[in-house]
């Protein structure tokens, strides 16, 4: 049921996904006066309803019973007709609830999902819970750097560490920015009245400067930055209330055939998405 969900995510976000970006689309002087700004797609889900009906699921032994008596010559039946064991009428019902607060909405697992609260084996949620500032609908963004998948192109570019990739950014820019002025000053061949950013315009002078610079992960850095949809999944919890199958024979000939001797009734059982993002970008 969670890949379902995701899925439906997935899809849905996907689906929007052009039209957002259309929305990010290069405009014109004109159009730009009457922007009042864009900032992506929230969605709310809730009491979302699903069911799900399942066709019969067969387990056949094709030769029978063999008999061992009858193996031995003491009588018996060597081998009797295949029959099957059919698992059908399987039935299940599941609804997507909001988690809006702490509040019970049916018996869910509204008392775990504080931060402070405990799960019922006694062990404390920590700081997967939600609390106050925590509750999200669906947001579909287009960001021009995606998290997760520039950190971890970057580190195959460079080696950095994800954890260490921010710090080691801003000293790499602090130690370029250092490079290019001390370049700036040493160089007494520029023409007299040049900026340092005219200085730096130029292609031979930043190869002389990025020559005495050690850090560049500013560099690798600026060059994984890769694009995308950026989709913070919803603050929902997904409630299975029926979830049912019979159990019987199939058995060609036999008085039996097609009879139930089992029905298999499942309690309520409840998951949660408390949070997490899902990043889409082309190749």
């Amino acid at each position: 049921m969670k890949k379902s969900v995701l899925s439906l995510i997935v899809g849905a976000a996907i689906t929007i996904a052009p039209m957002t970006a259309s929305a990010l689309s290069p405009m014109s002087t004109d159009s730009l006066k009457d922007a009042t700004g864009q900032a992506g797609v929230s969605i709310a889900l809730d009491n979302i309803v699903l069911y799900q009906s399942v066709g019969a699921t067969t387990y056949t032994d094709t030769d029978g019973y063999y008999d061992m008596d009858a193996a031995s010559g003491k009588g018996g039946v060597a081998e009797g007709a295949g029959a099957s064991v059919v698992i059908g009428n399987k039935e299940k019902m599941t609804t997507i609830y909001a988690i809006l607060d702490n509040t019970d909405r049916g018996g869910k697992l509204a008392r775990s999902y504080g931060s402070a609260s405990t799960l019922a084996n006694g062990d404390a949620i920590g700081d997967i819970g939600i609390d106050q500032g925590d509750i999200r609908p669906l947001n579909i963004d287009v960001a021009s750097r995606t998290q997760v998948l520039s950190a971890g192109m970057m580190f195959n570019a460079s080696g950095v560490a994800v954890a260490g990739q921010d710090a080691a950014v801003t000293a790499s820019r602090t130690e370029i920015d250092a490079a290019f002025l001390n370049a700036f000053n040493n160089d007494s061949s520029k023409p007299a009245g040049q900026t340092l950013p005219e200085w730096s315009a130029i292609e031979a002078n930043q190869a002389t400067a990025m020559a005495a610079v050690t850090n560049t992960a500013a560099v690798a850095y600026d060059a994984t930055q890769v694009a995308g949809v950026v989709i913070g999944l919803p603050t929902v919890e997904i409630c299975t209330t029926a979830d049912s199958y019979d159990v019987g024979i199939a058995a060609s000939g036999a008085h039996n055939d097609g009879a139930k001797f089992i029905h298999i009734s499942k309690g309520q059982s409840v998951m949660a998405i408390l949070g997490g993002t899902v990043e889409i970008a082309a190749h």
